[in-house]
């Protein structure tokens, strides 16, 4: 059986929300992290990252904006493509959301169609399903 991909390509930075169960929230609906109630990361407290070649093709920037404490499974990350880069085919174990905040790139599940990524459009995937993503072709 063939598992299915998607690939993600961008020109821009996407926001990318990867794997998500929902914190433990208190009565008041605070969320809890330990015994902390409430944490703010400072722009610019994580360095940024070069995406990994065995994750992307071409110039990619990672800035992690939130990694998930326990029992919380999601992480936040802006991810900037370069012209010409993109992702590799990959699975997740839970769900991924892009949110598109800058530029155009398009997306596609294994075997689906390519799906044109502008500014504002958020895109669901669900575990388990094989994607990719790439910076849109430049307009001439």
């Amino acid at each position: 059986m063939i598992s299915r991909r998607r690939v993600i390509a961008g020109a821009g930075s996407f926001a990318v929300v990867s794997a998500s169960r929902s914190a433990t929230m208190s009565e008041t609906g605070v969320s809890k992290q330990g015994s902390q109630s409430m944490q703010i990361k400072r722009s610019g407290d994580q360095p940024s990252q070069k995406g990994p070649e065995a994750w992307f093709t071409g110039q990619v920037r990672i800035d992690p904006l939130h990694t998930a404490v326990a029992p919380a499974h999601a992480n936040v990350a802006s991810v900037t493509f370069e012209p010409g880069a993109r992702t590799a085919w990959h699975t997740h174990p839970l769900s991924q959301t892009l949110i598109v905040t800058a530029g155009a790139g398009r997306a596609q599940t294994w075997g689906g169609p390519i799906e044109e990524l502008r500014p504002g459009d958020v895109v669901w995937f669900s575990r388990a399903r094989s994607t990719g993503t790439a910076r849109a072709p430049r307009r001439r």
